[in-house]
């Protein structure tokens, strides 16, 4: 399967779950090219896997749907168009994990000891440059 074949069936999924019956339907009833900005042969390229759109169009077509981008449909969508993007689902895996502070600490090259020493005292000049005391 292609890179972009998941996002070309997870969009699928997603218009359909919407309502919408077919890629023609959902392109002439939200408003065609004028709200999507393409034509109708480059989205349904997008269906089919032959092409990703650009961001501003993933953009347009979940407004669109009628989804949120926080939505879960819209997370869903946005993760594929990532991972079609990157060519492999453990490099968006890397930046989208929680990050454990330890893990942090090491990432900046701070120590344990380094943290004990911010977290029970102040550096020199720390109210001047925070306005705390």
């Amino acid at each position: 399967m292609n890179k972009n074949k998941t996002f070309s069936l997870i969009l699928s999924k997603i218009r359909k779950d919407c309502g919408f019956s077919s890629a023609y339907n959902f392109f002439k009833n939200v408003g065609g090219s004028k709200t999507l900005d393409m034509a109708f042969v480059s989205y349904w390229d997008i269906e089919r896997g032959k092409k990703l759109p650009k961001a501003h169009r993933l953009n347009n077509i979940i407004g669109a749907l009628g989804l949120k981008l926080y939505s879960s449909e819209g997370k869903e969508l946005i993760k594929a168009y990532f991972t079609a993007l990157l060519g492999a689902p453990e490099l968006l895996h890397t930046i989208t994990a929680p990050v454990k502070n330890s893990e942090m600490d090491l990432a900046i090259g701070r120590t344990a000891w380094d943290t004990h020493q911010w977290s029970s005292k102040k550096p020199q000049g720390y109210a001047e440059w925070t306005g705390l005391s």
